[in-house]
């Protein structure tokens, strides 16, 4: 009895072995993005000497509850976000997005001086840069919609100097989480364009 029992209970063992494993190979590998800055290729107007040596901080960034978490956010409907399985951040998305922005204007505005929030404090600077994002968020194989509050504030006093709303999309291009995130790091871009060029306005103001 016991030698009829033993090969069943081998084959079982295989079996469940066997099942085991095809279940591991059919496992989709996760994949990590980053947001990306302006490349040089990017930039149609490098800052004016007036503006090297300005320093500028870049940050805080307030982001919505949704988005921050490592699963990238897609929308499905006005009242339905899916959350990818596979397809994640490598990093926080609070710190990259304020990285990203302050890259950016140190190309845009042509200085090296652009720090990211926190700072030291001991260091002066010239203006800081808050955003309050609202919605970060797009639909797969068609676009990226950003809407943020964005103030300029003197840095000395943190007198505010200039506030916006924008609201920026972006069409994705292409299909797949890698599109998605393209067009969100050319919605930043465009973002911080704008982020530019109010901080040029101000420079010319206080020069008028």
């Amino acid at each position: 009895m016991i030698k009829n029992i033993f090969p069943r209970f081998i084959v079982i063992i295989l079996i469940c072995f066997l099942m085991f494993l095809g279940g591991c190979a059919s496992t989709e590998p996760s994949r990590f993005y980053l947001l990306h800055p302006l490349l040089s290729s990017d930039i149609e107007m490098q800052g004016e000497t007036g503006e090297q040596g300005l320093k500028i901080v870049v940050g805080p960034v307030g982001l919505p509850e949704y988005l921050d978490r490592p699963q990238i956010v897609t929308r499905v409907s006005n009242n339905e976000l899916q959350l990818a399985e596979f397809d994640q951040w490598a990093e926080s998305l609070n710190p990259n997005i304020i990285r990203v922005i302050a890259e950016n204007l140190s190309i845009l505005l042509s200085t090296d001086l652009v720090f990211m929030y926190p700072w030291t404090k001991s260091s002066k600077i010239d203006y800081q840069v808050e955003l309050l994002v609202t919605r970060f968020d797009g639909t797969l194989d068609d676009s990226v919609v950003l809407d943020v509050l964005w103030a300029i504030l003197k840095g000395d006093s943190r007198e505010v100097l200039f506030t916006r709303k924008s609201t920026l999309k972006q069409p994705t291009g292409g299909q797949g989480y890698g599109a998605l995130v393209s067009a969100k790091s050319q919605a930043l871009a465009n973002l911080s364009r704008e982020i530019a060029d109010a901080i040029r306005s101000l420079l010319k103001s206080k020069t008028d």
